[in-house]
């Protein structure tokens, strides 16, 4: 059974679960200033997680903002000080091209599928998979 979807301002956390030792956050709809508090609570490894790489799932975020941005951010330094990276799938167009445009890009490790993001090798390399 899934949780049940926490909402998080315009936007909603559908789901945050353990996929192969990962904590993988699902989201969706508008990531924006409302988010953050949730979000910093939500971004960090499950207790219940073999290894500390967190996965954030954008398949179903329409916008985001820099204050999201700004917790991935966050969240990206925690999962590294713990041996982890922060792992984001499925950005879409939005969302990448924001990506994109603060350089974050080129700081996250990006994936096109869930299983390429829960795999055990992260090269830590800033390029898309």
């Amino acid at each position: 059974m899934s949780p049940m979807p926490t909402t998080v301002s315009s936007g909603c956390v559908l789901e945050r679960r353990v996929v192969r030792g990962c904590t993988v956050v699902t989201l969706s709809g508008d990531l924006d200033l409302g988010a953050t508090s949730t979000l910093h609570r939500l971004l960090t490894s499950s207790s219940s997680a073999t290894n500390p790489h967190v996965v954030i799932d954008l398949g179903l975020v329409d916008f985001m903002d820099c204050s999201a941005l700004g917790t991935f951010v966050w969240a990206h330094r925690r999962a590294k000080n713990a041996g982890g990276c922060l792992r984001i799938v499925n950005a879409q167009p939005g969302p990448a091209k924001l990506l994109a445009a603060s350089g974050l890009s080129e700081v996250f490790c990006l994936y096109s599928t869930l299983g390429a993001a829960t795999g055990q090798i992260c090269l830590m390399r800033p390029h898309s998979r």
